[in-house]
């Protein structure tokens, strides 16, 4: 990571206590170039592991909005981040959202992670309200979990502040 990016994170959270989440985008504009000689496994699972500890250790969520391979894995839409699999080994969770063409109103957002069930949502942008969305499950609700949800998610509502 760049040297001064958990400086600059402890200061803006000491400065704002009640904030909970950190969107950091994109993952490699926060990276350092390093001229040493380490393996790409090991550099991506430092970089996301020193920003997964540091979110820990704060008690916060850091999203780290990273890009997609070009080429598909229509099986597996977690095989699909670029780069080497320690940045999906350091992270607690991942979410990927893919969709078939670029012009479709409907995407896919799978979600795995070390604490939760592997799910996976059809998101899609109501055009009459640019503002909202509507959520609805691709694939029957497991029993465990309510069987609508096609309503707005509490968490992706309007607010004065953004």
């Amino acid at each position: 990571m760049q040297d001064d990016l958990l400086d600059q994170l402890t200061n803006y959270l000491n400065i704002n206590p009640g904030c909970g989440l950190v969107v950091i985008d994109t993952l490699q504009r926060v990276r350092r170039t390093t001229g040493k000689a380490i393996n790409a496994y090991q550099a991506d699972y430092k970089d996301v592991g020193v920003l997964q500890k540091f979110a820990s250790e704060r008690e916060i969520c850091i999203v780290l909005v990273h890009h997609l391979r070009k080429m598909k894995d229509e099986t597996d839409p977690f095989a699909q981040i670029s780069g080497t699999n320690g940045i999906f080994g350091a992270a607690d969770s991942a979410f990927v959202m893919t969709r078939d063409r670029r012009v479709d109103d409907t995407t896919k957002l799978s979600v795995t992670g070390r604490d939760l069930e592997e799910f996976a949502l059809a998101l899609r942008l109501d055009k009459t309200n640019a503002a909202g969305k509507t959520w609805a499950t691709p694939r029957p609700a497991p029993a465990s979990r309510p069987a609508n949800n096609t309503k707005t998610a509490p968490w992706c509502r309007p607010s004065a502040s953004w």
